[in-house]
């Protein structure tokens, strides 16, 4: 269920969609002439598609269907529901949007319209949050909350207008250079003799732990020794430098990757974290965990070891 200005839309558990309330802006989604409805009313143009979320903006709606498939429609005067257009949409529309073929996730803020492309992770905006943005564009921030989290804070965005496939060239070839021997100048040494190959100016580039730390040692220096973790959480941490994603399957990997980002600031892999954490967490290793969390992780990570124990609240009726 979701909420604009004086209207409101939720999903079935089949997938069906109705609205109710304001429809000034044709934001309902149904051939009406009505200004308001006070019963709630199927948006039939969705019909026979499966709906898995519905977010609201000020005056239009956003859909996304089960197989990745983006909708829209009502308000259109900051070009939220459909980019070079301003007419009202009364009707849903598929938003398409150049080099994303499945959508992951949807969210909307005001007149502002987000989708999350499902293949690379890139966040792609389109209407206005306090710039402009008459197409779609793609975005510096890595998931949907830090969008909102910095334009409730006032904080600056910067967006590249136009996301080529030069872009998508240069993101393929820094996850391509990553621990590649003949080109690093930087190696990270492990336990057992382990080495993962990186580079400084990308280090600096993407942290500014490593931007302070490579400014203080000699700059003919090419190897630094990390032994508190094993290879797996450093291999992971210098991966989402490079690419923004990572993959761990262990909760203990995972719990030790949080204590890294978070003792050099990475505040973005703590935010993404924390979801895979929940994720983790089954019946059968809750009692391990929660022990293993209020033990150990307490001290080191005393400002979110509490949210990391609320995920096993849930299980605990299970276990």
């Amino acid at each position: 269920m979701s909420c604009g200005e004086n209207f409101f839309v939720v999903v079935t558990n089949i997938g069906k969609i109705y609205t109710w309330g304001d429809n000034v802006h044709i934001q309902l989604g149904v051939p009406s002439t009505y200004l308001f409805s006070r019963i709630p009313l199927e948006v039939t143009e969705l019909s026979g598609k499966s709906i898995v979320k519905v977010t609201c903006g000020k005056a239009h709606i956003l859909a996304l269907t089960n197989i990745g498939k983006v909708y829209a429609w009502g308000s259109n005067g900051y070009w939220q529901s459909e980019p070079n257009r301003r007419d009202l949409k009364l009707t849903p529309i598929e938003v398409n949007i150049p080099n994303m073929k499945k959508a992951s996730d949807i969210a909307t803020i005001v007149n502002c319209s987000i989708a999350k492309s499902s293949e690379n992770g890139f966040i792609y905006l389109w209407g206005d949050l306090g710039l402009t943005m008459k197409k779609y564009v793609v975005c510096e921030y890595t998931n949907i909350f830090d969008i909102s989290n910095a334009k409730n804070a006032q904080s600056p965005m910067s967006m590249a207008h136009d996301f080529t496939n030069e872009e998508c060239n240069i993101l393929n070839d820094l996850e391509a250079v990553f621990n590649d021997r003949s080109t690093s100048d930087l190696t990270i040494k492990n336990r057992n003799r382990s080495m993962i190959y990186v580079h400084k100016s990308i280090l600096k580039i993407r942290c500014s732990y490593f931007r302070t730390l490579l400014g203080y040692i000699e700059s003919t220096e090419s190897i630094i020794n990390r032994d508190i973790y094993v290879y797996a959480v450093y291999e992971t941490f210098f991966k989402y430098l490079y690419t923004g994603k990572f993959d761990l399957a262990s909760v203990h990997d995972l719990l030790d990757l949080l204590v890294l980002a978070d003792d050099v600031g990475e505040k973005n892999l703590e935010m993404d974290c924390f979801p895979v954490i929940r994720k983790a967490i089954t019946v059968s290793n809750v009692i391990d965990l929660f022990n293993l969390v209020n033990k150990v992780y307490e001290k080191m990570l005393p400002d979110k070891h509490k949210e990391v124990i609320e995920y096993c609240f849930p299980f605990f009726y299970c276990a």
